[in-house]
C-alpha cells in the first residue's frame, strides 16, 4: 500500500511539471492555429510524451521506498532490484529525450523558410 504522505509529497514537488505541460496542451489547443499543422502535431505529442513521463517517474518514486520496505535482503533480490531500478531510469530517460526531441522538431518545422529576394524569372547569373 502506498503511503499518502509519501505520494502527496512526490505530487507536490512534480506539480510545477505537471501544470507547464497541461498549460502547454492548453494554449497548443486554444492558440495552436498559428503554427504549421506538423509543428503542432509534434508538439503535442512531445508534451504528452513528457506528461505521460512525469506521471510514470511519479509513480515509480511513489511506489520505490514500498518495494524497498518489503525486500528481504538476504536473499540476493537487491541485485535483481538494481537491475529493474535501473531499467525503469533508462525507460524514463528515454521517454524524457523523446519528449524533448519531438519539440524540438515541432521548433524547426515550425521554422519559416529563408528570404530568398524576387528576382526575375530565369537562371541567375553569378
Amino acid at each position: 500500500m502506498i503511503s499518502v504522505g509519501t505520494f502527496l509529497g512526490i505530487s507536490v514537488v512534480q506539480l510545477p511539471v505537471f501544470a507547464v505541460l497541461i498549460v502547454g496542451l492548453i494554449l497548443l489547443a486554444g492558440q495552436g492555429d498559428r503554427l504549421p499543422p506538423r509543428s503542432r502535431l509534434l508538439a503535442r505529442a512531445g508534451l504528452a510524451v513528457m506528461l505521460a513521463e512525469s506521471l510514470a517517474s511519479m509513480t515509480w518514486s511513489a511506489l520505490l521506498p514500498q518495494l524497498l520496505s518489503q525486500l528481504d535482503f538476504d536473499s540476493g533480490i537487491m541485485h535483481t532490484y538494481a537491475l529493474a531500478s535501473a531499467l525503469v531510469g533508462f525507460l524514463l530517460a528515454v521517454l524524457f529525450a523523446t519528449g524533448i526531441g519531438l519539440l524540438v522538431g515541432a521548433l524547426m518545422a515550425a521554422r519559416q523558410p529563408p528570404f530568398s529576394p524576387p528576382g526575375p524569372p530565369g537562371p541567375r547569373p553569378e
